[in-house]
């Protein structure tokens, strides 16, 4: 009997572990509605900033995202990934972030105004992304915009991603901008619990209609916890200490 419960144990200790890793990965993909994504349109100027969660002010409850067409010469969501700011495919697979928006500003849409912008106080987009950690962890993000983005966790600016580019060219100048080769990418540990990322974007182009001044954000992420089984992997080792019991029982 000794050996039965050790060998389920054992089973249950290699599920625990060998399936923790995939259980406390969170991915993040800018997508069209729902999933604790959110998009703000700011046309009428209203931003007042960000509270204390991260979430903007004055532009109402915001809506769903809306997928937009990008333009040719924009970073594919199918080649977008975490680690690396290449041509290689997305490491979300078919479930690759797309270009979204808060209304269609994409090819063949209604431009958005103000155009030309370049204040750093009221962005033409607020997008958040809500997410819950059941342990402490790291997280990466890694985002391209027409015409440029800044980024923050929990209200204050992601190191690495915070900083807007508004030197204009087909987008912005550089990074972070919307072409290959032109995103920003930022990591941080965050402790357990509820967080929100959120993206401001601007457009800084000048022309005239959505087909020659297309607006949107591209983004992906990774949120590695530490130590989360799956509930699997718990359920077996729960198993395997009710043998334990019913074992000892048995000897007494």
């Amino acid at each position: 009997m000794r050996n039965v419960v050790s060998m389920t144990l054992a089973a249950a200790a290699v599920a625990l572990f060998s399936t923790a890793s995939q259980a406390g990965l969170i991915t993040l993909g800018s997508h069209a509605g729902g999933g604790g994504q959110t998009c703000f349109g700011n046309s009428a100027g209203t931003f007042t900033g960000l509270d204390a969660d991260g979430m903007p002010t004055g532009v109402g409850s915001g809506g769903d995202c809306v997928q937009i067409t990008p333009h040719s010469l924009w970073k594919s969501g199918t080649t977008a990934n975490i680690f690396s700011d290449d041509s290689t495919p997305s490491a979300l697979g078919d479930d690759h972030p797309v270009w979204i928006s808060f209304a269609n500003t994409g090819l063949g849409g209604v431009l958005d105004a103000p155009v030309g912008n370049s204040n750093l106080l009221q962005p033409n987009m607020i997008v958040t992304q809500q997410f819950h950690m059941d342990s402490d962890g790291m997280a990466s993000l890694r985002q391209w915009a027409d015409d440029t983005v800044a980024v923050y966790i929990d209200g204050i600016g992601l190191v690495g991603a915070n900083v807007a580019n508004f030197t204009q060219n087909i987008c912005a100048g550089g990074s972070p901008g919307c072409e290959q080769g032109e995103s920003s990418f930022g990591q941080i540990e965050l402790d357990a619990g509820d967080h929100v990322f959120t993206w401001l974007a601007w457009q800084v182009g000048t022309g005239n209609t959505a087909d020659s001044n297309p607006f949107g954000l591209l983004y992906i992420g990774q949120i590695t916890q530490s130590d989360v089984p799956e509930p699997g992997a718990l359920a077996l080792m729960g198993l395997g200490l009710v043998g334990l019991v019913r074992a000892r029982r048995r000897r007494k």
